[in-house]
């Protein structure tokens, strides 16, 4: 899994992230229909890193999901407004606060109530644990996350 994310993000292979997608559908289908998902969010890059990268890997597994669950992407309510240095190559202490005041909410629906936050990797759950305290902030009930893996990928 290592070599795969590192793959789709440092070397545009985009084309794996719709076969993660569908499998993360087939398996979460069930629980996403009962937990009332209204959107899925996907993390955002901050635009400098976007803008070198020239795509944001959560974007586009958002986007898949959307397909195969049939729930609508909101891409322009959470920001990252904060540059901050690459998760990758951090140590735990240093994950934990690199990512203080990093989001926000610029606009929610009022009618989203449970979102579904999506990302890459999951490894101190620091990103996650941020943008969801923004959006519980905003007025968001319940929040739910998937991540293509758990893990370290630095």
């Amino acid at each position: 899994m290592k070599h795969i994310v590192l793959k789709i993000k440092y070397d545009n292979k985009r084309e794996y992230i719709e076969g993660f997608a569908k499998l993360m559908a087939i398996r979460y289908e069930k629980f996403i229909k009962v937990s009332n998902i209204d959107c899925i969010i996907p993390v955002p890059l901050h635009s400098s890193r976007k803008r070198m990268r020239g795509f944001n890997q959560s974007d586009i597994l958002a986007k898949y999901l959307s397909k195969y669950l049939d729930i609508p992407v909101v891409y322009d309510c959470l920001c990252r407004v904060k540059k901050t240095k690459d998760q990758k190559g951090l140590n735990r202490t240093e994950r934990l606060h690199n990512l203080d005041n990093a989001f926000m909410v610029k606009k929610m629906q009022k009618n989203f109530k449970n979102i579904l936050i999506v990302d890459d990797v999951y490894t101190t759950g620091t990103t996650i644990e941020k943008c969801a305290k923004v959006l519980k902030d905003s007025g968001i009930n319940k929040i739910y996350f998937l991540t293509i893996c758990t893990g370290s990928i630095s």
